[in-house]
């Protein structure tokens, strides 16, 4: 009869230990607290988080995480359920509640005049700026919806305030880095031109003038990016091989001009420095590409440039999922 072993499953590799990141340091100012402001299309910025300037946003914020997302599906024919086919993020709301809060009735009705005004809707949209404990700044595009009609609150202790749930709408609905990210190509120089320092241009050579660099993208989803190109240039071909798109339009650039391209959604375009349409000098379907979430690597090619006076850089926001 034979005998049964028992054979032990091997484990799992121990798991390393917890390294937690570096620590960061805290503004003393802000006491740890998230911190935000209004810039409005027009006017002075408007700090919203310190009660000691007037305006403070009360607990019970909204929207300021993930936006809501659209899963369009497709029902399956030859079995139940459905097949998810593609996903898009939604414009999203956000709700700041705010008190408007002064001692005197002169300061309280300045302050709720300049409030009101810096969140018109109708002069376009305004940047809500978030700034976290460790000084990490995020940005996000909208413009006022509803929450600021008025309702009387009465107050036993005299002084002047008003309470607002106020609601901003983002058609927009990604966060957005306060600064974009610069990658310039260029002859070897410590500056001059359009390029400035710190960034050193990125070598070109060749007499067709090609360069490539790898850009990093650190946001959470794909971003696009806009060119600006100075001539001399003609032909030119700017390429994403990680993607394998890339888009290509004949120039005729002098030295001493330039062209920008955008491939932003909603604002696609190629002009000349003088405002001179160029989209119609595109070869081909237009393919404005994106920048994927990671590494990219970039190439460009412009024939007919001269290696020692052309330069070309490529600009991009990266965009986050949260605040």
């Amino acid at each position: 009869m034979p005998i049964p072993v028992f054979v032990p499953t091997p484990s799992a590799p121990p798991r390393p230990p917890y390294v937690p990141p570096p620590y960061q340091p805290i503004d003393p100012t802000t006491q740890g607290k998230v911190t935000g402001r209004w810039v409005p299309a027009q006017g002075d910025p408007i700090d919203l988080w310190d009660c000691s300037t007037g305006v403070g946003w009360l607990g019970g914020r909204e929207g300021m995480d993930m936006p809501p997302f659209d899963l369009q599906e497709q029902v399956n024919i030859d079995d139940h359920g459905s097949t998810i086919t593609g996903v898009r993020a939604l414009p999203r709301n956000v709700v700041l509640p705010l008190l408007v809060h002064l001692d005197t009735f002169g300061a309280w009705r300045a302050k709720h005049k300049a409030l009101v005004r810096a969140f018109d809707p109708t002069l376009g949209d305004g940047r809500l700026e978030l700034t976290q404990p460790d000084g990490e700044t995020r940005v996000l595009y909208a413009r006022y919806s509803q929450g600021m009609e008025g309702k009387d609150v009465a107050d036993p202790t005299g002084l002047w305030h008003r309470i607002y749930p106020l609601q901003l709408r983002a058609v927009d609905p990604w966060w957005y880095a306060p600064e974009p990210v610069v990658y310039p190509f260029g002859v070897t120089k410590s500056g001059g031109g359009f390029l400035t320092p710190p960034f050193l241009p990125l070598k070109l050579s060749g007499s067709g003038v090609l360069g490539e660099t790898t850009a990093d993208n650190d946001g959470d989803v794909l971003t696009y990016p806009v060119w600006r190109i100075n001539g001399p240039a003609g032909l030119t071909t700017l390429s994403n091989r990680t993607t394998g798109r890339s888009l290509t339009f004949n120039l005729d650039l002098s030295e001493g001009q330039y062209v920008t391209v955008d491939m932003r959604p909603r604002r696609t375009s190629i002009y000349s420095n003088d405002g001179v349409n160029l989209f119609p000098l595109r070869v081909g379907t237009p393919d404005f590409w994106p920048l994927l979430r990671g590494t990219n690597e970039i190439t460009l090619n412009v024939a007919g440039a001269d290696p020692t006076t052309t330069s070309v850089a490529f600009t991009y926001t990266p965009r986050y999922l949260m605040a």
